[in-house]
């Protein structure tokens, strides 16, 4: 009787609890019976300096500013989310539209196995779109590492390129905007 009477004054201070067999449940503060806690709110798609919900229903977020691939990430991981992952033409087209006219890093890299392409979540990129003659590991001889890919928003047709996953000496580049996904 005395739980009961504690999880009454709990309910009524609005609190739910978790675990065993009574998780997800909450109490009637008038009766103490158990009763279905309701749902929380999903996540607004409201976080970065410009956000969309896509074609799947998850929220795409641009963060702007230079960042090198792991900045990217760190910013996708700040937001609950991760650098975007494109399965499929709706997906990329919207992704397209939100970058607008800027570079921004993708979930893409071949950072472990040169030429194999794979997700931040380890899946293999089975739709691309990259530009004409992209990737290229930074020119036909393959002078210097291009890892990571972007939305190449500053081109006029924009597709994906490969690009280095930081700055490089003498050569630049590395430091873009992050789309996220959550």
């Amino acid at each position: 009787m005395r739980w009961w009477g504690l999880l009454s004054v709990l309910a009524g201070c609005g609190v739910t609890l978790q675990g065993g067999d009574i998780a997800n449940k909450s109490f009637d503060a008038g009766t103490g019976d158990a009763r279905d806690a309701p749902a929380p709110d999903p996540v607004p798609c409201t976080d970065g300096n410009a956000h969309a919900t896509a074609p799947d229903a998850s929220c795409l977020m641009l963060v702007t500013g230079e960042h090198t691939w792991t900045e990217a990430q760190a910013a996708c991981s700040a937001l609950h989310a991760h650098l975007v992952i494109l399965r499929d033409p709706a997906m990329n087209t919207a992704a397209i539209q939100l970058v607008g006219t800027i570079d921004a890093y993708i979930g893409l890299t071949d950072e472990v196995t040169e030429g194999t392409f794979l997700w931040v979540d380890g899946t293999p990129a089975t739709f691309t779109n990259w530009r004409a003659g992209e990737p290229s590991e930074g020119d036909a001889a393959g002078a210097y590492p291009e890892n990571c890919a972007v939305i190449a928003g500053t081109r006029a047709d924009p597709g994906w390129d490969d690009r280095p996953c930081a700055p490089l000496s003498g050569i630049g580049g590395g430091n873009y905007a992050a789309l996220c996904q959550r």
